[in-house]
């Protein structure tokens, strides 16, 4: 048997909520809180007091965070961490 999945109507983007706490705090910065999960089990379970948190100016910064952790990540897995980390402390 084959079965699949597929939701029959999208409620929103995956942006719409950065766009809608944006709008829900106009002028302020929005915070991002970046915590690891570990899987353990059968399930991922977080990674307990080990997070990051940041203020983000706008949407745009968001978002461009996002792009950002997207490429570091690519960028651990063609090159390896070793080597990531060696060309971070170069430009720090």
């Amino acid at each position: 048997m084959k079965a699949t999945f597929a939701q029959d109507t999208v409620k929103q983007t995956p942006d719409q909520q950065v766009l809608d706490a944006a709008q829900a705090r106009p002028g302020r910065e929005l915070k991002l809180r970046i915590q690891p999960m570990l899987f353990q089990g059968n399930q991922y379970r977080s990674w307990v007091d080990v997070s990051w948190t940041l203020d983000c100016e706008d949407a745009n910064e968001v978002f461009a965070l996002r792009d950002a952790l997207r490429l570091f990540f690519a960028a651990i897995a063609r090159h390896g961490i070793a080597a990531v980390v060696a060309r971070l402390k170069e430009a720090a």
